[in-house]
């Protein structure tokens, strides 16, 4: 299901949800994790308009996430106490913020997880709590172990509607990130390396002070497992960009700010001839209905660069294999 406006989705027990997502590598709201392949995300009204619009967009559908409708959930005080406690037991366990185990705890899933609900919270005194969600498709249930990689498109962050401290303060951001050279800056990753049972991790904070060489060589990392570059995975992403190029230019009736793109692939060894990856457009809630204006220059840069940066690693990538087959 995808662009079904006004879907209300009917509420799971609260037992069934899991209040941290494992794969949760950027954001600032928290991922709650369904019993049934789909997430909540807290619900923002201009990323619900552009979701409830995408009947009028089915060129756009394959490059999103399906949303299934909106969901208002009433939580007991003491449910989000106990989420908290899990959380706060969880991060004693945390021993390496660069590395996660398998079946270990998400770093940057634990901290903005209980960012999420303290500030849900609020220090109010109240019994329950009522928080309203999107409900879109989980990108990572189908895989064992996602590679991901979340990637900031564009030179711009700030939307139409901001006002101008708040537009000073994302120019300042932008200016001084990967975003204003390249339109991409890296938000957060984590790549499965069968060699030692772990993921590696970068977080959005390192990602927002990386150069853009160092940039470059983050992405690199994205496609190498360990013992090989995933140079398959890597083509079978660019080419899903090409496509999504062209619907942006073409067929995209928004402008986007602050959008981003998540990357995904299966990491696990026995998956070496699997080319089946996701390339998603998410992060809405600065899509501006272009309203005849023209495309946002600065996505369709980012864009096209990041196409560039994959195609100059696959013939690095290629040449390296084939030199050492000689």
């Amino acid at each position: 299901m995808s662009g079904n406006p006004k879907t209300s989705v009917k509420a799971p027990d609260l037992n069934n949800i899991t209040a941290t997502h494992p794969f949760q590598v950027s954001g600032h709201g928290a991922l709650l994790k369904l019993p049934d392949g789909k997430v909540c995300k807290p619900l923002i009204e201009r990323e619900l308009s552009f979701y409830e619009d995408l009947h009028n967009n089915q060129s756009l559908v394959p490059f999103v996430s399906p949303f299934y409708g909106t969901l208002e959930l009433q939580i007991p005080k003491e449910k989000v106490q106990s989420w908290i406690d899990e959380i706060q037991n969880a991060e004693e366990t945390v021993e390496d913020l660069d590395t996660i185990s398998e079946g270990g705890a998400n770093p940057w899933s634990l901290r903005i997880s209980k960012k999420t609900l303290l500030n849900l919270m609020g220090g109010k005194n109240q019994d329950s709590f009522v928080s309203r969600y999107l409900v879109l498709g989980d990108l990572t249930n189908r895989f064992r172990h996602p590679s991901i990689c979340d990637l900031k498109i564009g030179t711009r962050q700030y939307g139409d509607d901001a006002a101008p401290d708040k537009r000073s303060r994302h120019m300042k951001k932008c200016a001084e990130t990967t975003s204003s050279q390249m339109g991409i800056r890296l938000c957060g990753q984590v790549i499965w390396h069968p060699v030692t049972n772990n993921y590696a991790r970068v977080d959005k904070y390192e990602g927002r002070s990386m150069a853009s060489e160092v940039l470059l060589e983050a992405i690199s990392k994205y496609f190498w497992n360990g013992t090989r570059h995933q140079t398959r995975i890597l083509a079978a992403m660019t080419e899903k960009l090409r496509n999504l190029l062209q619907v942006v230019q073409t067929e995209l009736p928004y402008r986007l700010y602050s959008s981003s793109l998540l990357l995904i692939y299966e990491g696990s060894e026995d998956s070496e001839e699997n080319t089946d990856v996701e390339i998603r457009m998410i992060d809405f809630a600065h899509a501006f209905p272009k309203n005849g204006m023209a495309n946002d220059d600065g996505y369709v840069f980012g864009l096209k660069n990041l196409i560039s940066i994959l195609d100059n690693l696959y013939e690095k990538f290629h040449s390296s294999a084939l030199f050492v087959q000689q």
